[in-house]
C-alpha cells in the first residue's frame, strides 16, 4: 500500500476514533471483528438461498410432472413460481457467497472499505 494512502487512512481513523471517544486501534479491531460477523451472516444467507433454490427446483419439477400427466391447470403457477424462485435465489446465493468469501478471506480489506465509505472516498 502506498505510504501516503496509509498515512491518510490512519489520520482519518484517528479523526473517527476521536469522534467516537475511543482509540484508533480499538476501532480497527472492532471493524475487523465486524467483517467476520458479516461474513458469517452472509454465509447463513447463502445457505438459506440455496435451500430456496432447491424448493424452487422441486416446484418446477412438480409443475412439469403435472403437465406431463395432463394436469395443465397447475402447470403455469408451479413452473413460473419455480423458475422465479430458482433464478432470483440463485443470483442472491451467488452474491452472498461472494460477499462471505471476501469478508472472511480478507477482513482487513473489509474494515478499510468501511472506513473509506464513511469518509466518502
Amino acid at each position: 500500500m502506498d505510504k501516503d494512502l496509509t498515512a491518510e487512512i490512519l489520520k482519518r481513523l484517528d479523526v473517527l476514533s476521536e469522534k467516537l471517544g475511543t482509540t484508533a486501534t480499538h476501532l480497527w479491531a472492532v471493524l475487523v471483528k465486524q467483517a467476520y460477523i458479516t461474513g458469517i451472516a452472509d454465509s447463513v444467507a447463502a445457505g438459506f438461498m440455496l435451500f430456496l433454490v432447491v424448493v424452487g427446483y422441486k416446484l418446477l419439477k412438480a409443475g412439469w410432472v403435472a403437465a406431463v400427466k395432463d394436469h395443465w391447470d397447475d402447470f403455469p403457477v408451479r413452473v413460473i413460481a419455480g423458475v422465479l424462485l430458482v433464478v432470483v435465489c440463485a443470483v442472491l446465493f451467488g452474491c452472498s457467497v461472494y460477499s462471505a468469501v471476501l469478508e472472511l478471506g480478507n477482513p482487513e480489506y473489509f474494515a478499510l472499505h468501511e472506513i473509506l465509505t464513511v469518509f466518502g472516498k
